[in-house]
């Protein structure tokens, strides 16, 4: 067997297993489990809800997308979108069900996604897209200036991103600035160019469950971090986050959770329930 061919067989072994021990924990391909709620949720500060409550009769509601994959053309596989990536971005808005035999109202639901500790999965999926329209590429580079600040997230125990680098031989962005990469030129880099923001996930709670690729969703204080910043516009050292001294990256230290709760209640006494400007 060549080198080439036993790396070969390598990553489909290894590939292999990954599937295997993540099969039993996964909900068919057309739905996801309800997430965790987010840590500065968890401790009852605030109702993410507020008041407002929705009628019985009320349409499942919906959320904003963008996709670079290609529209499905194998519906027994995929409902909308398949996994082959293009150069466009797809734009739209998908509407959300409680799925499984027995769905939950979304009055149950609300309640059940703010629990801290719950015995049940409660699966979810998307019942309709309507895609608005396509941006291509030559767009996509010009809002890349738009934002006032980019926030990259990374993880050291993303095992999913590993397996990428080892059959594509290229580094992953959620990777990038991580073990070797870190390098004194990337550090000046970031240094100089204060609205890309990079955040180290590793020490997060939740991060490394799986194949750690999903801290997103499975990290209660990962999730809380998003909400920080997108709900409260909080930059990162006013959402809890810190830095090693001389390091750009940011990171989630052991007492995050004092740090992060505190946050919150600032920002919600200045602006309650508050959106990004």
């Amino acid at each position: 067997m060549t080198q080439t061919s036993t790396a070969t067989f390598v990553c489909l072994v290894l590939g292999n297993l990954l599937l295997a021990g993540c099969a039993s924990n996964k909900p068919p391909a057309d739905q996801v489990f309800l997430m965790p709620a987010p840590a500065v949720y968890e401790e009852g500060r605030i109702d993410p809800f507020g008041s407002s409550a929705l009628p019985a009769d009320s349409p499942p509601p919906c959320i904003l997308y963008a996709t670079d994959r290609a529209p499905t053309t194998e519906t027994e596989r995929f409902a909308y979108y398949s996994d082959e990536r293009t150069n466009l971005l797809r734009l739209g808005e998908a509407r959300i069900e409680p799925a499984g035999d027995q769905p939950l109202t979304w009055a149950e639901l609300r309640r059940i996604s703010l629990l801290k500790d719950r015995s049940d999965r409660y699966p979810l999926q998307v019942g309709s897209v309507d895609e608005y329209g396509i941006l291509g590429g030559y767009v996509l580079d010009g809002a890349l200036r738009v934002p006032k600040s980019l926030t990259l997230y990374q993880s050291s125990a993303d095992s999913a991103l590993s397996l990428s680098k080892l059959v594509f031989r290229r580094q992953r962005a959620g990777e990038a600035l991580i073990g070797e990469m870190a390098t004194e030129q990337a550090s000046r880099f970031l240094s100089s160019h204060p609205r890309l923001r990079v955040i180290d996930v590793s020490n997060a709670e939740g991060a490394v469950s799986g194949s750690g690729h999903g801290y997103l969703r499975e990290s209660p204080w990962v999730s809380s971090d998003v909400v920080l910043s997108l709900r409260y516009d909080l930059a990162p050292e006013e959402r809890g986050l810190t830095r090693a001294p001389g390091s750009p990256i940011w990171a989630f230290p052991d007492d995050y959770l004092e740090r992060a709760g505190p946050a919150l209640d600032r920002a919600e006494s200045v602006s309650p329930n508050a959106l990004p400007r």
